[in-house]
């Protein structure tokens, strides 16, 4: 079985951003910067794993 990431599909919708905004989801990018920046202790006074905060914005 294939990996996902080996998909073109995946990686045509990994290049397209606002298709996963547009469906109310982090595009894959900005999520592993977001889990980099928690790990890596760059954002202080903030929790280590990530809260609804930072997936869900008021409408």
């Amino acid at each position: 079985m294939a990996h996902p990431s080996d998909d073109d599909a995946m990686d045509e919708l990994r290049a397209q951003p606002f298709e996963w905004r547009r469906r109310g989801l982090m595009p894959p990018i900005e999520l592993e910067a977001l889990i980099a920046r928690r790990l890596s202790g760059v954002v202080r006074g903030v929790p280590a794993d990530p809260t609804y905060a930072d997936f869900f914005v008021a409408a």
